[in-house]
């Protein structure tokens, strides 16, 4: 419709410009010439002022036409203006209704193109006024309940703006789909300098709906000042906007409602051709992956919902989002709103599962770099104020984030007063997580072990930084300063590699019944523990080797390395009942222990020497006699057990001392029978290894 209308505008300019032309040429000739010349300008004025009542006449019959034709709706206004001279273009109380549900309604108080052109296939204004532009979308299909959505503008202004000359597409029939999917294919092929809004609204009505959302009534919200800058072959290189503002009518409940206002938004390198592949058919959308933007930013949000609490983020960026509009299209859209809507009528197992399984595809569909929310505070009068600096989100492919971090976080009035410094998780699989939840949520019992096993390679590791949290005994922190874990290599869903490190200060308080009460007897406040342990399996070799270190401050420290031969893959069983079957052919390997006194034995001995009223020699000596009547006075002895009572005898005697262990195996030792002999024949147990002892300062 457009393009019919403007290009007849465009060529009765040019008829302007050949009378003038045509003028001009006289009034070059001879000055005898003088009175034809003028009656000739005359006639070239008549004859255009004649083309131009016709030509007003066949815009005015093609305003309506394509728009029939394309089968879309119908249209109607009132008079079209042309300025010649000025080569300009108005037409008064444009109005297009579709002939769909949900209907679509247009109403345009003026469009004025002023500078209007002609270059070869494609039509040109210097610039293009709409006034009082009205887009309505009511109602919905038969099956649902109605909704509407309006946006209104005052003004909008577009400078430097061209399109190709072509009519529209026809169709037989059409849906208000259609009529978004043509509105998006004509947008993407303008071009234009700058389109600038200076103020509008967006106001939506939602259905009637039973769900925690419904009875917000009506929210309106205010735009201003919207400039997008260079769009060019579907391609917007800027739109900024300057603040948004939100208001909801109060809930129906008598609850205050929703106020939000966002601070300036810019976005940079839109691309139209996404959407318009989002709102294509199904089964034609690209499985592709498709940049919608480059990079987007909002100054500032701030929020109230309408139970009173509040919402404020300082800032947030968004880079490289992109998407597959085989998976994020607009009827999954469509269908991922009304399943959220109905979401808390859902309870069948199969509702539930269908309605994860919705989510988790969405979020297979999108692509993003990183996503940064800084200065996140809420308030609540349940819990309180909780902030969180920086919450950062990079690398969502497919369902999965490479890095979800967390960053100092405080939350002071939670029932447990919390402070985070950093928790980072490493390719987490959403996706598979909204899935999983979706399964336990069904579950009349709490998930079994195989079960929640299952959850680990959603999850590649994990850090924690800056951790504490009140010890309920003492009143004091909790601190964990730093943990790190990591799974890999798995058997079906069990690590072949685990990982796991930590640095964390235990309180020491003199109410402590437990076995810290001790220290905290001869002056400790706090207990400093650091750790690093790991399991490893070799498949080639069918060992699985566990080395650790342990480091209490002030105390002992201990590295050991403890190894289980002719492990199999059909030993990775999470259901503890088929392992304990899977197990029995599990053989005992070589320990290594080394355990140094950093001095825990100087305030063992003063502990005990206080308790027995005895002096410090007195306690060494009586705590190495007890140690030998513990190993030596059995029925049975050995010479392994006096070399080991000798050896434990020899550490206790010496400070500072560094007590070594080695046990190999003297011929394949069958592990679990080997821990049932512990039980009943400790002796008979220890002879089938070797030991080798040893003392060292």
């Amino acid at each position: 419709m457009q393009s019919a209308l403007l290009t007849k505008a465009a060529a009765l300019f040019a008829v302007r410009d050949n009378a003038f032309s045509a003028s001009l040429a006289f009034s070059a000739s001879l000055k005898a010439r003088r009175l034809a010349t003028r009656f000739a300008v005359l006639i070239a004025i008549a004859g255009s002022c004649v083309a131009a009542l016709a030509m007003q006449k066949s815009v005015a019959r093609d305003i309506d036409f394509p728009i029939i034709q394309a089968a879309l709706g119908t249209t109607k206004h009132e008079s079209v203006d042309i300025d010649v001279w000025n080569r300009t273009l108005r037409i008064n109380h444009f109005t297009f209704r579709s002939d769909t549900q949900p209907e679509i309604i247009l109403k345009i108080d003026r469009i004025e193109a002023s500078g209007l052109g002609m270059a070869p296939g494609v039509l040109t204004a210097d610039r293009v006024l709409i006034d009082g532009l009205e887009l309505e979308r009511v109602g919905q299909p038969s099956n649902q309940s109605s909704s509407r959505l309006v946006y209104k503008a005052p003004e909008i202004a577009i400078d430097g703006f061209s399109m190709p000359i072509r009519e529209f597409p026809t169709a037989n029939s059409a849906t208000a789909l259609d009529v978004v999917r043509l509105a998006f294919a004509r947008l993407a092929e303008i071009h234009a300098t700058t389109v600038s809004i200076p103020a509008g609204w967006i106001t939506t009505e939602p259905s009637q709906s039973r769900s925690a959302f419904a009875g917000a009534g009506t929210i309106e919200h205010t735009l201003f000042n919207l400039v997008i800058r260079d769009l060019r072959e579907g391609q917007l290189a800027a739109i900024s906007l300057d603040r948004m503002i939100t208001l909801g009518t109060p809930a129906s409940s008598g609850r205050g409602r929703t106020a939000n206002e966002i601070g300036k938004i810019s976005i940079s390198d839109f691309d139209l051709r996404t959407l318009l592949a989002m709102v294509g058919p199904l089964g034609a959308a690209n499985n592709d992956f498709m940049r919608l933007f480059r990079e987007a930013a909002v100054a500032s949000f701030a929020g109230t919902l309408p139970n009173g609490s509040t919402v404020n983020i300082g800032s947030f960026d968004v880079s490289e989002f992109a998407l597959r509009p085989a998976a994020v299209n607009l009827d999954e859209l469509y269908a991922l709103a009304e399943a959220a809507d109905a979401a808390d009528r859902i309870q069948l197992p199969g509702q539930q599962r269908n309605l994860a399984e919705q989510v988790a595809s969405f979020l297979t569909g999108l692509r993003i770099a990183q996503f940064e929310f800084r200065g996140l505070k809420t308030h609540s009068t349940a819990d309180g104020p909780i902030e969180i600096a920086v919450l950062r989100i990079k690398g969502l492919e497919d369902g999965r984030l490479s890095d979800f971090i967390l960053e100092d976080l405080y939350a002071p009035r939670l029932k447990d007063p919390l402070r985070v410094g950093q928790i980072a998780f490493t390719s987490v699989d959403v996706a598979g997580l909204i899935r999983k939840s979706a399964e336990f949520a069904i579950l009349h019992n709490p998930p079994a072990p195989d079960q929640l096993a299952g959850l680990m390679p959603m999850i590649g590791g994990m850090e924690l930084n800056g951790f504490s949290v009140p010890d309920k005994d003492t009143g004091q922190l909790i601190r964990i300063e730093t943990f790190s874990g990591s799974w890999s290599q798995f058997v079906g869903v069990v690590p072949g590699t685990v990982k796991i490190a930590a640095k964390m200060a235990l309180p020491v308080g003199g109410g402590d019944n437990g076995p810290l009460k001790a220290l905290a007897a001869v002056g400790f406040r706090q207990l400093w523990l650091r750790f690093d342990a790991s399991a490893e399996w070799n498949e080639t070799t069918q060992t699985i080797a566990f080395p650790a270190q342990i480091e209490f401050d002030g105390l002992f420290s201990v590295s050991a390395s403890v190894a289980i031969n002719n492990v199999a893959r059909r030993h990775f069983e999470p259901d503890p009942s088929k392992f304990g079957e899977a197990a029995n052919d599990l053989e005992a390997g070589s320990v290594e222990l080394s355990l140094r006194d950093t001095g825990g034995l100087d305030l063992l001995i003063a502990h005990f020497a206080k308790a027995q009223n005895i002096s410090l020699e007195a306690a060494r000596q009586e705590i190495k006699e007890n140690i030998d009547r513990a190993l030596l006075g059995q029925l049975q002895t050995s010479a392994e057990l006096q070399r080991l009572a000798n050896t434990l005898g020899r550490f206790v005697a010496t400070r500072g001392a560094t007590l070594k262990i080695n046990i190999t195996p003297r011929q394949r030792v069958n592990l679990m029978q080997l821990m049932d002999m512990l039980d009943i024949d400790p002796l008979r147990a220890i002879s089938q290894f070797n030991l080798e002892l040893s003392v060292d300062r």
